[in-house]
């Protein structure tokens, strides 16, 4: 599997997670509902009549009265009575309802209960209660000349089955789903977001398909004999081992140009590149530095400032060609290290032709030549020097550089037709 199709999977990999979440939380959700005590509703439909013809409009006044008096506590303790349940008014209430609809003279009397058989008989008991009272009520007269005085109610419907009302499984799954979705796109976005850095070195070796060349360490110190070579021996031999690698990596034509350039620019690449150019002058000769950075970081770990030469440089005369103007320094001891800086902002936005030109009068003059980028998002002219350069690795500072920063800047230069030499863990100061 190609880098890039590894890149794909494992996108698609947490899209897959984020329905797995959507499929485990409809899961979960149903499996909690299985376990919730259901509760059914019966409802029985009662109209009121109108006690005499013409008084369709008292009957239908009087329908929101009788729908309040549905869960009165009279009313409900004499139901409770009747069915001999063990159940107080007060607890019945709660789950007893009534409701008026004044324009079709309806009253539906709804009951809630988790046994459906003892919801209907509450309801139909409540509506048998509910016309017994509300005929005695409306009756006037004595004995046994009664003479009706008010709406009549009759039951239209009588409750004859529970309804189950809650826990409604699907909508609990369709809440569990919709919450398994938000959770897997907020985990895959902070998956995909999270500044995941390089740890290892077989960690940046399956990250990227070309070769670790070395893990080193240790900066270049000005103040070093006034030579600016390593302090430290190991730092040295390091550096040595790392230059002969890049000098083999291409078979059997070594290069004579490299970029040096950090994968997202606090990598201390400018540490290497001196370190390497240094090595590199003192195996096959004469050497130039060239600093792409625009706040010359080269310049200050060998002791240059803008003003002066410094303890460890000598400054020569300007390179100039076309646009670009460098200012050119030599080491006064040690090995044939020369160091250039462009001035101004020209070799930055230089163009491919001035680039290659540039680049074959320092090879004219010298055996090998060193191009430092701290990153190629801040040396935008990195790229088209790339492109003239015999290779070019690719600086990454363990616990600190992304991962998609090495990816980043590796695609980069594969586009850019760069002959990639690998890597390089940088794990001494920046």
């Amino acid at each position: 599997m190609s880098w890039q199709s590894a890149r794909r999977f494992s996108a698609a990999r947490r899209w897959w997670a984020v329905a797995f979440a959507v499929v485990m939380g409809a899961l979960l959700a149903y499996a909690y509902g299985l376990r919730v005590t259901p509760v059914y509703e019966a409802k029985a439909i009662l109209v009121v009549n109108a006690p005499e013809a013409g008084q369709l409009q008292v009957a239908a006044a009087q329908a929101p009265t009788y729908a309040e008096l549905v869960n009165s506590i009279p009313l409900l303790r004499a139901a409770l009575n009747t069915l001999r349940l063990p159940l107080t008014p007060e607890e019945l209430q709660p789950n007893v309802r009534g409701e008026a609809d004044a324009s079709t003279r309806l009253l539906t009397i709804r009951v809630r209960n988790q046994r459906p058989a003892v919801a209907v008989a509450i309801a139909n008991t409540l509506a048998d209660e509910l016309i017994r009272r509300t005929t005695v009520a409306g009756s006037s007269g004595s004995g046994n000349s009664r003479v009706r005085a008010g709406p009549r109610l009759a039951i239209l419907q009588p409750a004859s089955g529970g309804a189950r009302i809650r826990p409604r499984l699907f909508l609990i799954a369709g809440f569990g789903a919709l919450a398994g979705l938000f959770g897997g796109l907020a985990v895959a976005v902070l998956a995909a977001s999270a500044p995941r850095t390089v740890r290892r070195q077989d960690d940046l070796a399956r990250l990227v398909p070309i070769p670790v060349l070395a893990s080193v360490n240790g900066g270049v110190l000005p103040e070093t004999g006034g030579s600016g070579l390593p302090a430290a021996p190991a730092a040295a031999e390091s550096y040595q081992r790392l230059s002969t690698r890049i000098l083999t990596a291409n078979g059997g034509r070594a290069p004579r140009s490299l970029l040096v350039v950090g994968a997202q620019g606090n990598e201390g690449s400018a540490a290497v590149a001196g370190q390497l150019a240094l090595a590199l002058a003192a195996t096959i000769g004469r050497v130039v530095l060239v600093d792409l950075a625009s706040d010359r970081p080269i310049a200050r770990l060998f002791g240059i400032s803008e003003r002066s030469e410094g303890p460890s440089a000598k400054r020569l005369s300007l390179l100039r060609h076309g646009s670009v103007t460098l200012e050119r320094f030599a080491l006064r001891a040690g090995p044939p290290l020369a160091l250039a800086f462009p001035c101004g902002s020209d070799a930055w936005s230089a163009g491919a032709e001035d680039a290659r030109a540039v680049l074959a009068l320092f090879l004219a003059e010298a055996d090998f030549v060193v191009l430092h980028a701290a990153s190629l998002g801040g040396s935008p002219a990195a790229l088209i020097w790339a492109r003239m350069l015999d290779a070019a690795v690719v600086v990454v500072r363990p616990s600190q550089t992304r991962r998609e920063s090495v990816v980043s800047a590796v695609e980069a230069l594969g586009l850019a037709r760069t002959n990639l030499a690998g890597t390089v863990l940088h794990t001494g100061p920046l």
